[in-house]
């Protein structure tokens, strides 16, 4: 995956054959493409610039400068092959000595899907004494520019089955749908299916998705969570997680996230603090480049 550039980068001069083609694509996904200096970056054509960049792990991609008054809206890029990874579009008045960055909204697993606002969510389940559970999930974002509005919805059914000595097997099939609120600015979303098995202390699963926020893009993502309770009313917990790209054609490296976090329970209330992280690479949003890192507090009431 490209690391977001973090420094103003400044357009250049360069008259090869600026418009990509199927063609390129091509040999970009086979990882043969002898000239790819000619394809990426910035290229001035006349009165414009043509933009490319290799963005693979991106919901949205735009080219903010000097040329369109760091406007998110004014330029947005166009993903040429969902499975190459590669974005491209032209800038109107782009032209040498313009500074400019790239503004790629990227997603769950280590990154910020509500462009780091603040979210509220509720989350309703059943557990069936049969093994048999389902549970909703809906999710608001709260911005300055736009008020609260729906972030998301996710909706899982499992099934679960003790083994005996305190294990338990555990498979299931999650959807989940976003909106363009969640900062891709398009509607977006994945289902994956998980299996995996539970202890008393740590759990393992593992999720398939053959349409992670992209038709037909395959990934996996294995996580192991550990869990102790120091006191009677206090709960520790750590995960570790990576995402796996499946199809060859998808031109990606393995991404990994972890947490570390602490719950105290008062009766029907519990309180939450959770540190998180992941990489490789920076989030990028509202404009600014981010560390992946985020502290995050709430609050569960169970009724």
């Amino acid at each position: 995956m490209m690391s977001v550039q973090t420094q103003a980068t400044e357009a250049t001069e360069g008259r090869a054959r600026l418009a990509l083609t199927e063609y390129d694509d091509y040999l970009f996904r086979q990882g043969s493409h002898q000239r790819l200096y000619t394809r990426l970056g910035a290229h001035v054509e006349g009165n414009a610039t043509h933009f490319a960049v290799w963005a693979p792990n991106a919901a949205s991609v735009a080219v903010i400068g000097d040329f369109n008054g760091w406007d998110a809206t004014a330029c947005r890029l166009t993903a040429r092959d969902e499975n190459a990874g590669i974005w491209a579009g032209v800038a109107a008045g782009a032209q040498p000595g313009h500074r400019y960055k790239y503004r790629i909204e990227s997603r769950l697993r280590g990154y910020s899907l509500s462009a780091g606002h603040p979210v509220g969510q509720l989350d309703l389940s059943y557990d069936d004494p049969t093994g048999f559970y389902g549970s909703l999930s809906g999710a608001l974002v709260l911005s300055a520019e736009y008020g609260v509005k729906p972030l998301g919805l996710q909706e899982s059914i499992g099934y679960a089955k003790r083994l005996g000595r305190g294990t338990t097997i555990d498979v299931g099939l999650i959807n989940a749908n976003y909106s363009h609120y969640t900062g891709y600015e398009r509607s977006t979303g994945y289902t994956e299916i998980y299996a995996g098995l539970v202890g008393k202390v740590v759990s393992s699963h593992i999720y398939l998705s053959p349409n992670y926020f992209h038709s037909g893009r395959w990934v996996a993502y294995g996580e192991l969570d550990a869990g102790i309770r120091p006191a009677r009313k206090l709960r520790l917990s750590a995960h570790v997680g990576t995402l796996i790209p499946l199809d060859s054609s998808y031109a990606s490296r393995l991404q990994y996230d972890w947490q570390i976090g602490a719950t105290r329970e008062l009766g029907a209330l519990s309180l939450h603090a959770t540190l998180s992280a992941g990489g490789p690479g920076r989030d990028f949003y509202e404009n600014v480049s981010h560390r992946r890192r985020a502290f995050v507090v709430g609050a569960t009431y169970v009724f």
